[in-house]
């Protein structure tokens, strides 16, 4: 990752210098080609073929996503907003939830406890005031299977 800041500062530099010298886009292509070539840094193309980003960036963004919708994001959201391949996120998606065990994918949805933590609260919050709530209420309202609600419960 270093690396690559590295290079996109001298690029940056190259460009900026008023000098007659700038490097063409087939000469950047190329450029990037040998260092993917000599594996110093992994890249992923985006979907729409125009664009890449680092593979260590998708994890970051990917928690970035999470803390930005209060703690859950979908697979197909992200797959949308991060504009890369599901097989990719898929794979960033089993990293994370390796590494770091407060995190979940519930179906299909990347989940944290903190989110769940708040999902007992409010629960409980309903049952203070109205006495009884339904599964079914439930499911709707965070948008979870019955199955999941009643499991959740128990």
């Amino acid at each position: 990752m270093e690396e690559l800041q590295a290079l996109q500062k001298k690029f940056m530099e190259i460009q900026k210098s008023g000098g007659g010298f700038k490097l063409s886009e087939r000469t950047i292509v190329d450029i990037i080609q040998k260092i993917l070539d000599r594996k110093k840094v992994k890249l992923v193309f985006t979907t729409n073929g125009k664009e890449f980003v680092a593979e260590e960036k998708i994890s970051k963004e990917i928690l970035d996503e999470v803390k930005r919708n209060q703690g859950r994001v979908s697979k197909i959201e992200l797959i949308k907003l991060l504009d890369v391949p599901a097989n990719i996120i898929d794979s960033k998606l089993k990293d994370l939830l390796l590494r770091d065990k407060s995190l979940n994918l519930i179906e299909g949805s990347l989940l944290t406890n903190y989110y769940l933590d708040n999902m007992c609260t409010e629960i409980n919050e309903s049952l203070k005031y109205t006495g009884c709530i339904t599964v079914s209420d439930l499911s709707s309202k965070f948008d979870l299977s019955i199955d999941f609600v009643k499991r959740f419960i128990k």
